[in-house]
């Protein structure tokens, strides 16, 4: 339905001590189908004469909004220029340095050369187009949003769900053996108290509610406890996982503090559930057995 075509060339990005190789990607300034966005979802502009670069490529060389650096194209007349960043973009695939596509024709001192086009397709023509393609000898490859949305979603997703997990599992058993010898403790150190209140009369549902119930509440208030110890160690996590190819930003939303707060009552439950059956077994003679 219309065209917006991107020029790419590889080139060497300098700042004082740093360099970093990559390709270069020239778009137009007013582009809808390659919008450059920041981490808010807002519109990065594309000045004439400024190089927009992503956050971990900032990072990576040690550039702030404001800065300038030097680019050297490793293509054709292999110019050298420098140029201000005007801006940063939060990309999750790999990093990236944009520039106005004509700022960048002009210091390759060439015409109109492209690499490339985004194109949005009419889906009811996708098999005319793709034959037309085909019989075009300058296209030497196609890639279509919604497969490499699929496979990317197969790849990184499926497996960062297997290790999500492993880790729900691992903390359900962690939280169960802390919980679990928590109330065990507390059984033990008050199994002469229980068992009085027993034989004066107490039903083992009234005795397991006294028990279980402050495990119960001591379980309730650390809940706000670990969302916010748990919040404080996402950012490491976040760096930790980060890489050039894939930057991991921390975005922590309600579902995550709700699947937290059900999986951590699961193993207190189910701990509370292993003491009260051995409430059960109290032996009143030896409890209440005076010692010598």
């Amino acid at each position: 339905m219309r065209a917006e075509v991107f020029r790419s060339v590889p080139a060497k990005l300098r700042f004082e001590h740093s360099t970093y190789r990559l390709g270069l990607t020239g778009i137009e300034p007013d582009a809808q189908l390659r919008r450059l966005l920041d981490q808010h979802l807002h519109q990065v502009n594309l000045l004439p004469e400024g190089l927009i670069l992503s956050r971990k490529l900032a990072e990576i060389l040690g550039v702030k909004p404001g800065d300038t650096l030097t680019v050297e194209v490793l293509e054709g007349v292999r110019p050298t220029r420098t140029v201000v960043v005007p801006g940063l973009l939060d990309e999750l695939v790999a990093v990236s340095a944009y520039m106005n596509i004509h700022t960048l024709h002009k210091l390759m001192q060439e015409g109109g050369t492209i690499c490339g086009a985004y194109l949005p397709v009419d889906a009811l023509k996708l098999d005319r187009l793709y034959a037309l393609l085909k019989r075009t000898p300058g296209v030497t490859g196609v890639s279509v949003r919604e497969m490499a949305n699929t496979r990317f979603q197969e790849t990184i997703a499926g497996s960062l769900s297997l290790f999500t997990t492993v880790l729900v599992i691992f903390s359900c058993i962690i939280a169960f053996g802390v919980i679990y010898n928590a109330a065990r403790i507390a059984l033990s150190e008050r199994g002469r108290e229980l068992a009085t209140l027993r034989v004066i009369g107490f039903n083992e549902a009234e005795v397991a509610f006294i028990l279980l119930g402050e495990q119960a509440v001591l379980t309730v208030l650390t809940v706000p406890l670990d969302s916010v110890i748990g919040f404080g160690l996402c950012p490491f996590n976040s760096v930790a996982y980060s890489s050039e190819l894939y930057p991991f930003p921390l975005v922590i939303t309600k579902t995550s503090y709700g699947f937290a707060s059900i999986f951590i009552p699961l193993p207190a439950i189910v701990s509370g559930l292993i003491v009260r059956r051995q409430l059960v077994h109290l032996d009143f003679i030896s409890v209440l057995k005076t010692r010598e």
